[in-house]
């Protein structure tokens, strides 16, 4: 952890250096990100050694770490095309408004810490996981039977929402997969199939990467040909889909997983994973934006590419950052309560509430159900598109949205809470005295990303979602593993004279 906050004050020291030098005023300002960081650890530092069993796992793979990666990299990404004022933006933002963006950034980062050092998270953690058995370990038969049958029903729910949604078949589908997304996941029933598919295929995955996590675990050459077809028909159905996520979220488990079962993070293959991914992800997006033009759109962009003269990494560039566009969406967010909104415009927990109640049927509720935030930023932000696109503005975004520049701040104060939650619940001695934990450690991971992206109570729903699906899950698995004990207790005494 040490290390990695000097490695944080190094980048603060070098960003902001570079931003004095090249006369990049929010660049600098941006760098302090990295002091806040770097200073949080040191002191987190502190009050690990003080602890009677010290956690030796690095913080990089526990989610306090997602949530680092997120406001070190993903966030300051997300901003650099504005900083920069690049050409490949859509929507330029003022430099005013990038700085107070920037503030308001570092602002909701500092709130952050004050409520994950609160000693209140760790009691929470501590009570959640008093009565978790020690010593259970998975039963490798037993994880891929479950998972077969969850493959199973993924499948089946993948082809029906092919079907719901008007397509003939998967090729079809695929060819259209800009529609095909839009479809399947905001048209009513077609949505619940198509994110109980998700969940589906999440729970074998969670399986995989947890089981292998242990390293005294291992799979036998019979059931890694389940795996090897379990993978490739993940990655058909995410290609036909169009979606990128689900790839960097694979390639971030292999890491974690890798370290855990070797306590190393290989520095080198974590570089060729990222180029490889960001490789993915361009291409996918690439792919995805030609099939859904028609030729006389596809040669308007190229004359367009051709009049900005954008080379092929600009284009590259461009294509990966248009993935990681939360905090200029913030910033645009920022600019319009600056400009044509005003405080009376806000939503006033209006978006949380609809966040929060997002899974009710409007028909239960006694009052007329308010739509989620992300609905709200789109009809004041992108009217036009609304019934097409839905644009991440991160938790930043969403405080803001609701309650202003003091719900930024106290959206990231909880936020804070509830990761000294997480953070303390998947301590090394727990992880290791209960593979369950393990479970839940790579089950939460991808929600965590998500919060920071969308927003804390507008992937709230999905993080309940996630934690109802891993409990029916981990009910499967406990049976079929005491059934494959029993029936070895039985095999055991039938072969002794």
């Amino acid at each position: 952890m040490k290390r990695i906050a000097h490695v944080c004050f190094g980048l603060f020291f070098v960003v902001g250096a570079s931003g004095i030098l090249f006369e990049v005023e929010n660049l600098a300002l941006l760098s302090l990100i990295y002091s806040l960081i770097g200073g949080a650890l040191l002191a987190l530092n502190r009050a690990e050694a003080r602890r009677e069993t010290p956690d030796s796992i690095s913080v990089l793979v526990k989610p306090l770490g997602a949530v680092l990666l997120m406001f070190g990299i993903y966030d300051v990404l997300s901003l650099l095309p504005a900083i920069f004022e690049m050409k490949t933006l859509e929507h330029p933002l003022p430099k005013d408004v990038v700085e107070k963006t920037i503030w308001l950034f570092l602002g909701g980062v500092l709130c952050f810490w004050v409520g994950f050092f609160l000693n209140f998270g760790r009691a929470v953690a501590n009570s959640i996981a008093l009565n978790a058995a020690r010593g259970f370990s998975f039963d490798p038969v037993a994880i891929v039977q479950v998972s077969k049958g969850y493959l199973a029903l993924a499948l089946a729910l993948y082809l029906l929402a092919v079907w719901t949604a008007g397509y003939a078949t998967p090729v079809q589908a695929a060819l259209d997969m800009t529609e095909f997304r839009r479809k399947a996941f905001s048209l009513g029933a077609t949505t619940a199939i198509a994110t109980f598919m998700v969940f589906a295929l999440m729970i074998p995955k969670t399986l995989f990467f947890a089981f292998l996590a242990n390293a005294k675990h291992r799979f036998e050459r019979t059931e890694w040909r389940f795996w090897i077809l379990f993978f490739a028909l993940e990655a058909a159905i995410w290609l036909s889909f169009g979606i990128r996520g689900q790839f960097v979220i694979t390639g971030f488990f292999v890491v974690v997983t890798w370290y855990h079962r070797h306590r190393k993070i290989p520095v080198l293959t974590i570089v060729s994973l990222g180029i490889l991914l960001g490789g993915i992800v361009v291409a996918l997006g690439e792919l995805r934006d030609v099939i859904a033009m028609t030729p006389s759109e596809r040669a308007a962009l190229e004359r367009a590419r051709e009049r900005l003269d954008l080379s092929w990494h600009d284009i590259a560039f461009g294509t990966m950052l248009k993935r990681i566009d939360a905090m200029h969406r913030f910033g645009e967010i920022v600019e319009g309560f600056s400009t044509i909104y005003s405080e009376r415009d806000l939503l006033y927990g209006k978006g949380t509430l609809g966040d929060l109640i997002a899974y009710f049927p409007r028909q239960l509720l006694p009052f007329e159900k308010p739509y989620q935030t992300t609905y709200y930023f789109m009809e004041m932000f992108y009217p036009k598109i609304l019934a097409i696109f839905s644009f991440e503005m991160s938790i930043f975004g969403e405080g803001y949205m609701n309650f202003g520049a003091a719900g930024t701040f106290v959206t990231l104060f909880v936020f804070g809470v509830f990761i000294r939650v997480l953070n303390e619940l998947f301590r090394e001695e727990r992880l290791l005295q209960n593979s369950k934990f393990y479970f839940w450690y790579f089950l939460l991971f991808f929600p965590t990303f998500l919060l920071v992206n969308q927003g804390l109570t507008g992937g709230l729903p999905n993080f309940a979602l996630t934690a109802v699906w891993g409990a029916i899950a981990l009910g499967f698995l406990d049976r079929a593993s005491s059934r494959f004990a029993a029936s070895a207790n039985v095999a055991t005494s039938t072969s002794q004279p």
